[in-house]
């Protein structure tokens, strides 16, 4: 027997969550091979999870997570991850069922009383680690703008949440690959193109984009091989990344404008001549246009943001 059959068979008959949790941890116990504890939190979230894609929303899955949160046999950062994970699968595309989910691990967080590095993502998680989790967090705030619109859960809301707080976790993004960096630029870029999002988490992947298109610089070279490699079209407003194949890209600017004015007593802001001076370069080297498109696209950008 598995951890995932004796979860199962303890919901189809009716177990409560207390005794259910003291079954596992007996089973857990009696294993023969040990099995570190990370591996045992992803095996016993990903046993009710595996049951919600068959019972949407339903509240005795929802009492097994928050009682083996509550217990600490299931860490908020691993039910987080596994959540995520399992959301990318179309079978877990309910509506109830997303957003039950996401409620329990963000109301676990708020009342830890702990900050989301700690919480949401484990304390030792390196930015790459933490990046992938926001990757499969922007694949759940893809996947609510296509379900059906439900009066009764805030699903577009609560994902956006877990975005902001997992991005809120990521800071030191000099240790991601170049290739790596255009990736999630194009995920983030093409929520903030293509769909109406909140303002609060608009605001968060502005700040994203802005930070990784400066960590990409105008490595032209990596930037074609990560689109050669990767299934999303890396594209700026309605045409390509960088220079021949496109003299428009309004989106980029408008980000960098925006960050001059919000970060303006800042470092990079409009107070830090050097800095935006060496950024504003940094630009122009990246997009290899001409300076006429250059400057026209940038003051059209200017124009836009009024």
């Amino acid at each position: 027997m598995s951890l995932a059959e004796l979860t199962r068979n303890c919901f189809q008959s009716g177990i409560s969550s207390s005794k259910w949790l003291e079954l596992c941890k007996l089973f857990i116990s009696k294993q023969e091979l040990s099995r570190s504890r990370e591996v045992t939190e992803v095996d016993l979230s990903n046993s009710v999870l595996v049951l919600c894609r068959f019972y949407p929303g339903d509240p005795d899955l929802q009492g097994y997570l928050e009682h083996a949160i509550h217990d600490g046999s299931l860490s908020i950062a691993t039910f987080v991850a596994t959540l995520l994970q399992a959301a990318r699968s179309s079978e877990l595309h309910s509506p109830a069922t997303l957003d039950m989910l996401c409620r329990v691990a963000l109301d676990a967080h708020y009342s830890s009383g702990v900050s989301p590095i700690g919480s949401v993502v484990g304390y030792n998680e390196s930015t790459i680690t933490v990046l992938g989790i926001v990757q499969d967090a922007l694949a759940l705030l893809r996947t609510t703008h296509s379900l059906p619109l439900s009066h009764f859960h805030q699903l577009t809301a609560s994902a956006s949440e877990l975005v902001i707080l997992l991005l809120s976790c990521a800071s030191d993004f000099s240790q991601i690959p170049t290739a790596q960096a255009m990736v999630y630029f194009a995920d983030a870029n093409d929520l903030l193109q293509n769909f109406q999002l909140a303002p609060d988490v608009q605001r968060v992947l502005e700040t994203f984009v802005l930070s990784l298109s400066l960590l990409i610089g105008d490595d032209v070279k990596v930037a074609r091989e990560a689109q050669m490699l990767h299934p999303i079209p890396l594209a700026l407003g309605k045409g390509s990344l960088h220079g021949s194949g496109s003299e428009t890209d309004i989106v980029t600017f408008s980000l960098f404008l925006h960050h001059l004015v919000f970060y303006r007593a800042h470092d990079f802001g409009v107070g830090d001549n050097q800095s935006s001076i060496a950024v504003l370069v940094a630009l122009f080297r990246w997009t290899a246009w001409s300076p006429v498109v250059f400057y026209t696209q940038l003051f059209l950008s200017a124009f836009t943001c009024l």
